[in-house]
């Protein structure tokens, strides 16, 4: 069956408040912190995840909330409208490439964060709730599209937390490849200026995010 943009948000919208809910209603005692949508850099599919304060206090690695490949919480089935959403995302993806097909791509996803964000909305999930649409094993395209649906999924505090959070990782990174012995290989020269840029990048934008909300 086929769907239209606005019955896939809506389909997303259902699923995910029955899959926080059902998160919720499991775990009564250990609050969810955190969820995700997660894709793949085709959009053939899709799942959700969720972190809750004890898979936080348990895990050593720094800002896992905002990593939902490290996350272990989720419903013992998925909700029948994202299985209904995964169903048509697979067809697509079988049917022979369309031209129009990276644009296709780039609605379906934000199909899924419109989705998202109305489920906040209808669940008034706690404000400090971390929500985001990923692919596990994202491109640079698709860590584009996460990042810019961002500020569209959570508050402006919490916005600015992940910009730290990201922030505080680059610049580690560039600390560790500046420590190495030169002479740097030409790959690591390149990196140092990559990771130099993203800094600025990162720095600018939790500047613009001081002032939102």
């Amino acid at each position: 069956m086929s769907y239209s943009k606005r019955d896939i948000v809506d389909l997303v919208r259902v699923g995910c408040v029955e899959a926080i809910r059902a998160l919720q209603t499991a775990h009564p005692r250990d609050p969810l912190i955190a969820f995700a949508l997660c894709t793949d850099d085709d959009l053939a599919g899709v799942f959700h995840v969720g972190c809750t304060q004890k898979c936080e206090s348990a895990s050593q690695e720094r800002g896992v909330r905002y990593l939902p490949n490290e996350w272990t919480r989720a419903s013992d089935a998925e909700p029948q409208s994202l299985a209904s959403v995964q169903e048509h995302l697979q067809q697509i993806w079988r049917a022979p490439p369309a031209e129009d097909w990276g644009t296709k791509r780039d609605e379906h996803f934000d199909a899924l964060v419109e989705g998202l964000v109305a489920a906040r909305h209808e669940l008034g999930l706690d404000g400090s709730t971390f929500l985001t649409v990923i692919s596990t094993d994202p491109s640079d395209h698709l860590q584009r599209l996460e990042e810019a649906a961002l500020p569209r999924l959570n508050d402006p505090t919490v916005m600015r937390q992940w910009l730290r959070w990201r922030l505080v990782g680059t610049t580690e990174w560039l600390s560790t490849i500046l420590q190495r012995k030169p002479p740097l290989s030409w790959a690591d020269e390149d990196l140092i200026h990559r990771l130099r840029e993203e800094t600025k990048r990162l720095e600018s934008l939790l500047e613009q995010h001081r002032h939102a909300g």
